[in-house]
């Protein structure tokens, strides 16, 4: 009879740890995803600004080397106005995908805002950002038409980096730099990649 009873309690006592463990595990899976959620914009699946501005200053505050890759659909408003809002969303998506695939493990995109997009490229110095911005921008060129959407798509890239050998600067400055190099590349005819260096 003792046995029976120690086998009762011991049963007892693991099913209180298994709903114990359980219960942790909800929680702890339930706010994973609320973090993800802070991070993650939900039409594209990409970071969303606010984790990426996040990564810009814990990078430079360790001093890494990195490149800033500032993006913009061409003509997107045409696309929302002739197409509808739908297949605006579909086509974000479509160049969101594309352009994460176009990456390495060790980079970061984000969606920034409408239908721009900021990467951040490990460890590249100018010729290399310069490089990488070329590839995406010739990627989302050459999509497939979205269905029942725009049939070409173009990009314009701002591009610069961050060199801690070379400036000392806030992250605020190099996402100015990478977005004056956006606007540059956007006044000289868009679909492009206009590349400005440290200290311009």
């Amino acid at each position: 009879a003792d046995r029976v009873l120690e086998l009762h309690a011991r049963v007892h006592v693991q099913l209180r740890n298994k709903r114990l463990h359980d219960t942790l595990q909800r929680v702890r899976i339930e706010r994973d995803l609320l973090r993800r959620d802070a991070q993650i914009d939900p039409l594209t699946g990409l970071l969303n600004r606010r984790s990426l501005e996040t990564s810009v200053n814990e990078r430079c505050r360790t001093r890494e080397r990195f490149g800033v890759l500032f993006m913009d659909l061409d003509h997107f408003k045409n696309v929302n106005d002739r197409f509808g809002h739908d297949i605006g969303d579909r086509v974000l998506a479509a160049v969101a995908s594309v352009l994460r695939a176009g990456l390495r493990p060790g980079d970061l995109i984000a969606r920034y805002g409408g239908e721009e997009f900021l990467a951040l490229i490990s460890g590249a110095g100018p010729e290399s950002a310069r490089l990488v911005a070329e590839r995406l921008r010739r990627t989302v060129e050459e999509m497939p038409a979205i269905a029942r959407g725009p049939a070409h798509l173009t990009l314009s890239i701002g591009a610069t980096v961050f060199d801690p050998q070379r400036f000392e600067e806030p992250p605020l400055e190099i996402l100015r730099r990478a977005d004056m190099a956006l606007y540059a590349a956007k006044h000289a005819g868009r679909n492009r990649v206009v590349l400005l260096q440290p200290g311009a």
